[in-house]
């Protein structure tokens, strides 16, 4: 980057230009040596706010910027004297002007210049220098007629730590270095206050904008730092979060909050760590309260609700916030907070068509009336996560002392179990139990299912198999929590939620099942692949104890025989490694002997089909289908819908179907491609490749892909999407 400094000097700028008896550009083109002063008047002030107008407040000297006659005295700048800057060649030169100290931008932090040019581009101004971190603003400059004012807020800077104001003109772009610009009138004025005429909004207790209306110690007003969709004001506050394991923020109002109809409290955050954020109402004569959220994301703004409708008549005074709630940490972590507001609780079940195979899922979908017998109650979810992100659910005690003490939930009526017949329910326990589960109370003979609670300390999904009782009449689910046996406490607490029935899916037998675990044979032939390459394992897995982990031109292959027919199938579990960012994963495809490059270069498409992945939008990986009838090939495309966020880390489940009349690419159980035609041709296809396009896919580079695979079947019929979602269990 090429550097221009300024020096500070008196006011009055003394230059050497040239009279004339036409205009000003004969002016500075014609007459070069009479001499004109700028600025006549000794006695002018200087206003510190502005850098130059280069006539009386020609504050700074701007190095490489040359004084002459204004050459358009017209418009908004009819002054006499204006600079004469010419942009280098290189696309980030730049004018610099260096205070050498703080830029004071408390009051003065709209920077404003006057240009003219006959240049289009982008104008960038940044601020830099010092301790802050460096801003910058663009405008663009399509005007190459007149003199235009453009103008930079910087007014979220107030507070910051800036030298050096860098000015690039058509900024990015390399130039002949010979591009004029015509400049004045360099200032910083007072930034239009946004505030103006906005009425109070109580119900806010602060935005950090316009809605300050309580004080909030402790927190700093700053620009907002990594604006989003979820915050994209202006303004935000800024955290140290303190040591301690409760130090908080305390919001005192010094009355009572009204909370009548606005009593849910919502705050943005953007968190440096993961925790709780604790939020507790307190002061006044009631009972103090306290919520609890879960930071799960950090370095992003998160918007938290905190429901206190249980408070609407109650006397609090304060709203205290612990974040990193009981940690103890080193008092350096950063928290950034916004738009802190009590809203009206709305229903979140409004507009929610009831689904009667749900017989309660104790949010939007309670279809029963809530069962009885045992305690229980409608209770926030103490373990908020993707096995059960449920806002509600059921908090049952029971006595564990008491064998057949029950939960029943009581239809009223004859259960419909003709499609229908796979009680499924989510259980959070602390103890490893048996289950019983009864169908009972109607004219049919009662039914028992035996299950166990088998995982301790997380949500886990449990299935009870009653398709036997399609035609029978039952009115009643009966749970008997440690049934059978009493050496429980009398008050064990078991969480319940989403219990419902299901249709029971019948999954056929796969005709090809790579588990991946220590080999890579395929369970159902007892054979092994033949290994090209160096492939190895993967460490982890989704299904068993271990995944297929790919390498550079390394793949597995079969015959084909038995794996083709009319219909065909695949299911995987698999996580990307998008390096290289395209590659085959399952690959049935023909000779190309016509290719001229054949057999390194081959891609025949008329028969078989292809299975790969590609650059999608935004840096996502893209999944698609090429399938040939016979004549020719069908793309099975689903655009933006097929594309994965390879960054994640995540497991994804792959789904390819193929009917005589349709082809379909599954990502987690969801369609997101289909195409129509009219059957696949299966001529030539006698290798089955895995984790690779070669051989015989490999003209627009589908070669291995270093990506884990796991769990890999293939199916001799096209899967329907509730068998593709009974494979992934969900």
């Amino acid at each position: 980057m090429e550097t221009f400094k300024f020096n500070f000097k008196s006011l009055v700028l003394a230059l050497v230009v040239v009279l004339s008896f036409s205009s000003c550009n004969e002016e500075i083109n014609t007459y070069k040596y009479v001499e004109s002063v700028p600025c006549d008047n000794p006695d002018v002030v200087a206003l510190p706010n502005i850098i130059t107008d280069f006539e009386c407040q020609a504050n700074v000297d701007l190095d490489n910027v040359e004084t002459v006659f204004n050459p358009d005295r017209s418009g908004i700048n009819k002054s006499r004297f204006v600079g004469k800057y010419i942009d280098p060649a290189a696309p980030w030169d730049a004018l610099i002007i260096d205070y050498g100290v703080p830029i004071d931008l408390s009051t003065f932090n709209t920077f404003k210049i006057k240009v003219k040019t006959h240049v289009e581009g982008v104008l960038k101004v940044k601020l830099e220098g010092g301790s802050s971190t460096p801003i910058e603003i663009d405008n663009n400059i399509t005007n190459t007629s007149d003199w235009v004012e453009y103008s930079f807020d910087f007014s979220d800077q107030f507070n910051q730590n800036h030298n050096k104001i860098v000015i690039f003109f058509n900024a990015g772009n390399e130039t002949n270095g010979s591009d004029e610009y015509f400049i004045d009138d360099l200032r910083f004025e007072p930034t239009a206050d946004p505030c103006n005429g906005v009425a109070p909004d109580l119900s806010i207790v602060n935005d950090f904008d316009c809605q300050q209306n309580q004080d909030i110690p402790e927190v700093e007003t700053i620009a907002t730092p990594f604006k989003s969709s979820v915050n994209s004001s202006k303004f935000s506050g800024k955290y140290i979060d303190e040591l301690g394991a409760w130090d908080a923020v305390i919001i005192d109002y010094g009355q009572p909050i009204d909370l009548t109809t606005q009593n849910v409290f919502s705050i943005k955050v953007n968190a440096p760590v993961t925790g709780t954020l604790k939020v507790k109402l307190e002061g006044g004569t009631s009972t103090p309260i306290e919520k609890d959220a879960e930071i799960t994301k950090t370095g992003e703004w998160v918007e938290y609700t905190y429901d206190f409708s249980s408070q609407a008549s109650e006397n609090h005074t304060k709203i205290v916030l612990f974040f990193n709630a009981g940690v103890d940490t080193d008092g350096t972590d950063i928290y950034y907070m916004d738009d802190l507001k009590f809203i009206e609780l709305t229903d979140p079940c409004s507009g929610v068509n009831p689904d009667l195979s749900v017989m309660n899922d104790f949010n939007c979908q309670q279809n029963t009336t809530i069962p009885g017998f045992l305690a229980n109650e409608i209770v926030d979810n103490p373990m908020v996560n993707n096995n059960n992100p449920s806002n509600a659910v059921l908090k049952v005690t029971d006595d564990g002392t008491n064998a057949w003490d029950a939960l029943v939930f009581d239809f009223g009526g004859p259960i419909d179990l003709s499609t229908n017949n796979i009680l499924k329910i989510k259980i959070l326990s602390t103890r490893a139990v048996p289950l019983l589960v009864k169908l009972e109370g109607g004219t049919s003979p009662a039914k028992e299912v035996w299950g166990s609670i088998d995982v301790v300390g997380d949500w886990a999904e449990y299935s009870f198999d009653f398709s036997d009782q399609a035609s029978e009449n039952q009115n009643k689910v009966v749970l008997f929590f440690n049934g059978g046996t009493t050496d429980g406490t009398a008050t064990d607490i078991y969480y319940i939620d989403d219990v419902r029935f299901k249709e029971k899916v019948v999954v056929p037998t796969p005709i090809l099942y790579m588990l991946f675990d220590a080999n890579y044979r395929d369970a159902i032939s007892n054979t092994d692949p033949t290994i090209t390459g160096t492939p190895s394992f993967a460490g982890e897995s989704v299904i068993g104890s271990d995944a297929y982990a790919g390498a550079t031109d390394s793949y597995l292959s079969f015959p084909t025989t038995g794996l083709t027919s009319p219909e065909f199938s695949a299911t995987m579990w698999y996580k990307i490694n998008n390096n290289p960012d395209r590659a085959g994963i399952l690959v049935m495809s023909p000779k190309d002997t016509n290719n001229a490059n054949y057999p390194s270069v081959q891609n025949l498409r008329t028969s078989g089909f292809r299975f790969f992945r590609e650059v999608g939008d935004n840096g996502n990986q893209r999944f698609k289908l090429n399938v040939g009838d016979g004549a020719t090939d069908i793309w099975v495309d689903g655009g933006a819908s097929a594309d994965v966020d390879p960054t994640t880390g995540n497991w994804i489940n792959l789904a390819i179907t193929i009917s005589a009349t349709e082809a379909s690419v599954y990502i987690d159980g969801a369609l997101v491609a289909q195409s129509t035609f009219s059957g696949i041709d299966w001529t030539g296809c006698d290798v089955l490749s895995i984790m690779s396009g070669a051989p015989r896919f490999t003209e627009w580079g589908h070669l291995s892909d270093s990506s884990y695979l796991d769990d890999l079947k293939l199916y001799n019929v096209a899967l329907s999407q509730n068998q593709i979602k009974a494979i992934i269990g969900i």
